[in-house]
């Protein structure tokens, strides 16, 4: 009988030894790491008590006597206002004073589709070539499409340049050393050159274009 009843009573025994064991499988060991402990005056030298964690809304709306308190304010982004909004606002694809040097690439490379596209819709040019005014877009892309089927080996030196502003206005001045084959023949040409120009949607654009060579040098 004895051996019986110690049969019966085994099992339960056994069954709660092994929920033990996973019980305390899935508490997780003690930690190092600590949420930081806040002091008062009145605690201080005392054994600190844990501060409770604070909510992501706390944190955005937790205000003290008005003002964001230091945890908001941590997550306020600072924004662009002032001169130095205007400043990146004003900020353009080319700077003013490499224009000269953009401008000329593309005449070396006759691309008029390039020129023609840096230029506002009332442009005016002037050349040697042209002797005349071309004005309005139109004009001296017609102009130019005439000039590339005339020219050829175009090459050009930009040097003494020097670049003003106003706002969206703007004046280039340099000087340019040409040379290029006109029917056949070379031509060398040494021309002070101006742009005026004006800033339209963040890009600056040729509102006018003189480029006169200066007369060869008696004797020359």
């Amino acid at each position: 009988m004895l051996s019986l009843i110690a049969a019966m009573s085994s099992p339960p025994l056994a069954a709660a030894d092994e929920r033990r064991a996973a019980t305390a499988s899935v508490v997780p060991p003690p930690s190092r790491f600590r949420p930081t402990a806040r002091y008062s005056s009145r605690q201080r030298g005392a054994r600190p008590t844990l501060a409770a964690w604070p909510s992501t809304t706390s944190l955005l709306r937790g205000r003290r006597g008005g003002r964001l308190s230091g945890r908001a304010r941590l997550c306020t982004l600072p924004t662009q206002t002032g001169p130095e909004r205007w400043d990146m606002a004003q900020q353009t694809a080319t700077p003013l004073d490499q224009m000269p040097q953009r401008v000329f690439e593309m005449v070396d490379a006759l691309d008029v589709d390039a020129i023609t596209a840096l230029m506002t819709e009332d442009a005016q040019e002037v050349d040697e070539i042209s002797r005349g005014w071309m004005r309005g877009r139109g004009a001296v892309e017609a102009y130019f499409g005439q000039v590339k089927a005339m020219i050829d080996q175009v090459h050009t030196r930009v040097s003494d340049v020097h670049a003003r502003e106003w706002g969206d206005t703007g004046v280039v001045t340099c000087v340019i050393d040409q040379t290029y084959r006109m029917k056949g023949e070379e031509q060398r040409i040494t021309a002070p050159t101006s742009m005026t120009l004006r800033r339209e949607g963040g890009e600056w654009k040729i509102a006018l274009l003189h480029s006169v060579p200066l007369p060869e040098a008696a004797g020359g």
